[in-house]
């Protein structure tokens, strides 16, 4: 499922494909005049400090330490996929 700001963005690029074939002519009417742009308000971020991640590694098994150590090496945040 997509999440909310990728659906904004998604409706962006549409909406301003659809705008410039109607401005061309390649429309009668303007597709988008009727639609309203999804909400998407962000969540706030919050960064645990160095001292945080430490503790968190004394009791984690091997695997989560692993992903602590990734995330605070590589700036992955949760739920973000590696690439």
């Amino acid at each position: 499922m997509w999440g909310a700001g990728n659906q904004v963005n998604i409706f962006r690029v549409l909406k301003a494909i659809l705008q410039d074939a109607y401005g061309k002519g390649a429309m009668a009417d303007d597709p988008v005049k009727e639609f309203q742009e999804p909400e998407y308000v962000r969540e706030k971020v919050v960064i645990p400090s160095l001292a945080y991640a430490k503790k968190a590694l004394t009791v984690a098994d091997e695997y989560l330490a692993l992903e602590i150590v990734m995330m605070v090496g590589c700036g992955l945040r949760t739920g973000k996929p590696g690439r």
